[in-house]
């Protein structure tokens, strides 16, 4: 068992940020609400209507054969999705790669409005785009933290350089 019994609900427009160590069931939870697999007890709903098979959601998943992450995420919006799943987008990107596409994918939300569900094992990769952040326990995943926070209200440049970013992450670290 990946995860532990969980109850969530997401807020249309939110952004929110996975963060936990390897096996904490990120992967996971992406895969129910992509509709690719199915939960052992309950349902999950996206928009209101249940996810029983794959659906209007997008998901990009690094390293894909070989697909550039960028080309992902637009093939994945060429499809409309209602909500877009991103598993480990920043995975082996260098730092100036992983800023630049921090600042599209901020770009993308504010422009479109899209759910956004972002899986990392580092919380500074996905914080600063967020709305909200949930920490996961090691496996079997249990939501230890659920924390709504205001990083995605302001450019990417200025947060990353906020020192309440780095206040932040530090105590998830320590969680």
């Amino acid at each position: 068992m990946a995860l532990t019994p969980t109850d969530l609900t997401i807020d249309g427009g939110a952004v929110v940020a996975l963060v936990g160590p390897t096996g904490s069931g990120k992967s996971t939870l992406l895969d129910i609400v992509a509709g690719r697999l199915l939960p052992s007890e309950g349902q999950v709903l996206v928009g209101g209507a249940p996810v029983v098979g794959p659906g209007r959601r997008g998901v990009v998943i690094q390293p894909s054969e070989g697909k550039d992450v960028r080309a992902q995420i637009a093939e994945a919006l060429a499809a409309d999705p209602d909500v877009l799943l991103l598993d480990e987008p920043f995975d082996g990107l260098s730092d100036s790669e992983r800023e630049h596409l921090q600042e599209d994918l901020h770009a993308i939300w504010l422009d479109t409005g899209k759910t956004m569900m972002i899986a990392t094992r580092n919380a500074e990769e996905a914080v600063p785009l967020a709305t909200r952040v949930l920490v996961l326990s090691a496996g079997p995943g249990e939501i230890l933290r659920d924390v709504h926070v205001d990083f995605a209200e302001r450019d990417v440049p200025s947060v990353l350089a906020d020192p309440d970013l780095v206040r932040f992450t530090a105590r998830l670290r320590v969680a």
